[in-house]
């Protein structure tokens, strides 16, 4: 639990708003605080507490401080009333529609202020921002002082119900070993290394190659010292195969006697039973009642007491009980030791879980362990990257005209007119986008009212939906406006395509990382450090562990092919080379091969020259169904597959082949020239002075070592890897090969001769 706790005093310790925030379940999903946008509630609080307090007299954001004690628990709150006059303390709240009835939480804040100033009367304020109605609801003492008195109760059993699990917990470490018959090579340096982290409070950098076993040694590393200090550890990846396997860990950490708490977190549309693509709260039969329904049916007791809770499980459990099974998922989130979920519940403003991360008092209770941390900048890129379309800006207009929604009309106006400004800079035919001026900027957004306004009809389009979300994003941005972003334009398939792009991410996701307690992120693709260490937001301080390859050497041999040139200029020569290549090997050594390739556009033109042997390859775009499926071919022998490096077959994907023989990598997969990638290599060159090596060279090579990673994953398969093209053996790419690769053969034109340079280092010049 992340309630800032001691154990030694038996003291709760935090703001009021935390412990309501993590104590009280919400009565409904429904007509939350969510209803107004942050800014304007800020405006307009601020506007009536300073009206309030000139009127009568009285002062602002008075600090209050509490002291009391429940079954055994003491409680130290603390807080700040909104407006103390002479005739009482007055919480001001905004939403909209205004509230006929309180909520739990607002009354319960507000008895807090009344006792810790010996105040006899009280009273909330609502205001509805849009037409600043406002409503005054006057508060019974008594009645109140009932209901703070069953909410300290229930917080205290609950605390302590959470202390004599974490005693249980703590003391179950004793006799707690690693519960794997034995440690990989490297596997121990990766749980010290971890510890050690955690222990310290610091930051840590581990790179190991697929198959050493990182999660759970990580989990192992990670776990004892965040249950001794009552933390709870976050376990952050995008796949949902390494969301299984950390899973399976904790449940054989559980096995071994150790009771953890463990719960996988999906995102809020896999985790919905319902037969929708519109999420909303005010429509929807699971979002009404939560409170009554999760208590009556006994629901958060029943998942805790699986120990280990999967999103299946989540969801079947919240259905019985008639409630959201994504707040639910959130609501045992705070009881659990190990929380699995994805980046986007930690580093997306949009998504990410407030009750842990939005106040430095729980935040500071987390550590973080980040899977594949070397997507992590991309993924925190996309996030601040939103876009809005012409097309749904066409769509909602034309339902606000067939609905006679004047508001919505209204709003939508500066964002048409933008779109006319922003399209003028298309050149005819050019598809790469264009950097606007910077005077050009998109309208201020209220991206909660310009979701009100768009209302729940079941009639409303999906493009205005997505608009909606796209709003919102752009209200983000508009608070962090810097050099980082940059105003682009863009024709894609006769749509007109407008988006805010972030070239530099790592003060964004250094800000997450310095309110966790620790962070140890690991990949088999974390070098060169010097590279990847800023590009993280971590400190200069943050270290370092690098384990080696745990399989023999001879399990993989590797073969650089330097007689084809696989640069863009001489791709026609080299596209029928390539195929010549894959297709020998595959007649000579039947079995299963593989070849990735830098783009789709390249690999399709490949598997043209390859079409009488059937290969397998990847399709652009396709469902989880799809990829299931495509595996599960790939995975049955006999296969020539053709994928793209960097891809969702190329990493974070356990395949196994019946026949394996070997892979081909078709050049150093550098990413595509276009503006954006010129914007990260102009960022790049502000920071480490070499722009191409750090925005092309070094995400391509990550990108061949990802791709390889699938061939040798345990000690008794044996793989042939032929990297083609000469500039494997030139620097900067050379000195990039990781050591276990080396020695290599060197096909050449006059013979094979052995490489023994490499070893992933920055070439000296970049240093």
């Amino acid at each position: 639990m992340i309630l800032p706790f001691d154990p030694e005093t038996m003291t709760v310790r935090c703001a009021i708003g935390i412990l309501l925030d993590l104590c009280l379940l919400p009565e409904s999903l429904r007509g939350g605080d969510d209803t107004v946008d942050q800014r304007t509630r800020l405006t307009v609080h601020n506007s009536a507490q300073k009206r309030m307090a000139e009127a009568g007299g009285g002062l602002t954001e008075v600090r209050t401080e509490l002291r009391t004690t429940s079954c055994g628990i003491r409680f130290h709150l603390s807080g700040r009333a909104d407006v103390v006059s002479p005739d009482g303390v007055w919480e001001v709240k905004t939403c909209s529609p205004l509230r006929e009835t309180p909520a739990k939480s607002h009354r319960l804040q507000l008895f807090f202020y009344m006792k810790a100033l010996k105040a006899d009367s009280g009273r909330l304020l609502y205001i509805d921002p849009d037409t600043m109605e406002e409503r005054v609801l006057e508060q019974d003492r008594r009645e109140l002082n009932t209901l703070w008195k069953a909410f300290i109760r229930e917080a205290a059993i609950l605390v302590k119900n959470e202390w004599l699990h974490h005693r249980e917990l703590k003391g179950s470490l004793e006799g707690f070993s690693f519960p794997f018959p034995g440690w990989r090579p490297g596997q121990e340096e990766l749980a010290l290394s971890t510890m050690k982290a955690v222990e310290s409070s610091g930051e840590t950098m581990i790179q190991a190659p697929t198959g050493t076993g990182k999660t759970a040694a990580l989990l192992f590393g990670a776990l004892p010292p965040a249950v001794r200090s009552w933390n709870t550890v976050f376990f952050l990846t995008a796949k949902n195969t390494q969301k299984k396997l950390a899973l399976e860990t904790g449940i054989r950490f559980r096995e071994e006697g150790l009771p953890l708490r463990v719960v996988t977190l999906s995102s809020r549309q896999d985790t919905c039973p319902l037969d929708t693509d519109r999420c909303s709260p005010e429509t929807c039969p699971l979002a009404e009642v939560f409170e009554e329904r999760v208590r009556s049916a006994g629901l958060l007791d029943t998942l805790l007491a699986r120990g280990a809770v999967d999103t299946g499980t989540l969801v079947e459990e919240s259905v019985r009980a008639g409630v959201c099974p994504f707040e639910t998922g959130l609501c045992l989130a705070q009881r659990c030791d190990l929380v699995i979920c994805d980046y986007n519940h930690v580093f997306d403003p949009s998504a990410s879980l407030k009750r842990f991360f939005a106040e430095e008092e729980t935040a500071a209770r987390i550590d973080l362990l980040v899977d594949e941390a070397g997507n992590l900048p991309d993924r925190v890129m996309k996030i601040w990257s939103p876009e809005i379309r012409a097309s749904w800006l066409k769509a909602t207009a034309s339902y606000a005209r067939r609905t006679r929604n004047g508001k919505l009309t209204a709003l939508l106006r500066p964002w048409k007119k933008l779109l006319k400004t922003a399209e003028a800079f298309l050149p005819d035919g050019f598809t790469d986008d264009v950097v606007l001026p910077p005077d050009l900027t998109p309208p201020r957004v209220d991206s909660v009212r310009f979701r009100r306004v768009l209302g729940v009809a079941a009639e409303l389009p999906l493009e205005a939906l997505e608009l909606s979300r796209a709003a919102a994003r752009f209200a983000l941005v508009a608070e962090r406006l810097d050099t980082r972003f940059h105003l682009l334009v863009r024709s894609e398939k006769g749509d007109t395509v407008l988006q805010w792009f972030c070239s530099d991410p790592s003060e964004l996701t250094g800000e997450v990382h310095r309110r966790c307690r620790s962070v140890t992120a690991f990949s088999a693709t974390l070098s060169p450090a010097e590279h990847f260490r800023p590009l993280l937001g971590l400190t200069g301080s943050a270290g370092w562990t690098e384990t080696e390859w745990p399989f023999p050497r001879e399990n993989l041999r590797v073969w650089i092919d330097s007689t084809i040139d696989t640069r863009w200029k001489a791709r026609k020569t080299a596209t029928a080379q390539v195929a010549g290549r894959v297709r020998g090997a595959w007649k000579k050594t039947p079995g299963t091969w593989l070849a990735w390739f830098p783009s789709f556009s390249w690999m399709e033109e490949v598997a043209g020259l390859l079409g009488e042997y059937g290969p397998l390859v990847q399709p652009r775009v396709s469902t989880p169904d799809e990829r299931e499926a495509f595996m599960a071919r790939a995975c049955s022998g006999g296969q020539l597959i053709l994928a793209v490096a960097g891809g969702v077959f190329s990493e974070g994907v356990d395949m196994t082949f019946p026949d394996l023989r070997g892979g081909f990598v078709a050049g150093p997969s550098l990413p595509s020239v276009n503006t954006r990638q010129e914007l990260v290599r102009a960022m790049h060159g502000r920071i480490f002075g070499d722009g191409f090596l750090h925005a092309y060279v070094i995400p391509g090579m990550n990108r061949v070592i990802q791709a390889a990673g699938r061939l040798v994953r345990n000690p008794v398969q044996r793989a042939d890897l032929i990297l083609l093209g000469e500039r494997f053996v030139q620097s900067p790419y050379l000195e990039l090969l990781p050591k276990h690769w080396l020695p290599a053969r060197v096909i050449t034109r006059y013979g094979v001769r052995t490489e023994k340079g490499g070893g992933r280092n920055l070439p000296p010049e970049s240093r």
